[in-house]
């Protein structure tokens, strides 16, 4: 049987909940929100930090929420007259389907240090943003990535997961795959799949990379490299663009991914 160890505190399973239309309220003192729009060769991304001031649970939980959604293809802001009925505040889409993940992420096996194969990344439908005074619906292909960031001292290296961002870890040794300048880690013995590592710091600005759980060339199952500013959210990011197909809303539409990396910033 394999054993497991904690890396903090662990609840329950994560809820996949696809179909959202999540509601971010930017005057919410709960939580460090900015936005700005990033470029790389040509294409454009807006990115949403959604970073909580607070550990989940009162502080009883290891799990500081960072929600990071990704616009691509974005191209305006469409006015609404109102809150649509159907939308989900970033509170409770925080409570009922990020934490429950963040917690089952601690999960790590004893005998190889391997982690829960699933993705962290989601599809949503639609996100509104609201300036206390407006609320405006984003136009585009809207991707949340779900991350936890809790520090603390490694035992060894390959102590992570998918989505913790730990300022105090340490830096892992890389080889770099010369084809996109995609950082590979190099750790001996254990598994590296769907993990996240510390590859520099440079200041309040910490850059990780996250391996791929089963292929470097699979949809939404690609390297990914993020830069993240200590108590600010991600700067920068380097993935792969994700586009539509064919189709408008999410249920109804079809994805693919470019075979390139590009690197927004």
């Amino acid at each position: 049987m394999k054993k497991r160890i904690y890396l903090f505190l662990i609840a329950q399973f994560p809820l996949l909940l696809w179909s959202q239309l999540i509601l971010i309220d930017k005057t919410n003192s709960n939580y460090i929100i900015n936005d700005q729009t990033l470029s790389a060769k040509g294409k454009t991304c807006r990115v949403i930090n959604c970073l909580s001031k607070n550990y989940a649970d009162g502080g009883a939980s290891s799990v500081r929420p960072f929600v990071l959604f990704k616009v691509f293809d974005y191209t305006a802001k469409i006015p609404l007259a109102k809150k649509p009925e159907n939308a989900i505040y970033i509170d409770d889409y925080i409570k009922t389907t990020v934490v429950p993940q963040l917690e089952a992420d601690m999960y790590i096996r004893i005998d190889d240090f391997a982690v829960a194969n699933r993705n962290s990344s989601q599809l949503l439908d639609s996100l509104i943003l609201y300036d206390g005074k407006t609320y405006q619906l984003l136009n585009g292909v809207i991707v949340s990535e779900l991350f936890n960031v809790t520090g603390f001292k490694q035992l060894n290296v390959l102590q992570t997961n998918q989505t913790l961002i730990n300022i105090e870890a340490t830096i892992v040794q890389t080889s770099i795959q010369t084809k996109d300048s995609i950082a590979i880690a190099k750790t001996g013995k254990g598994s590296t799949f769907g993990k996240m590592f510390l590859r520099k710091k440079n200041g309040n600005d910490f850059t990780f990379f996250r391996e791929p759980f089963f292929c470097r060339d699979c949809f939404f199952d690609f390297n990914n490299e993020y830069v993240y500013r200590k108590e600010f959210g991600i700067i920068a990011f380097k993935s792969k663009y994700i586009y539509r197909t064919s189709g408008y809303a999410k249920v109804e539409g079809d994805f693919a991914t470019s075979t390139e990396y590009y690197y927004y910033r």
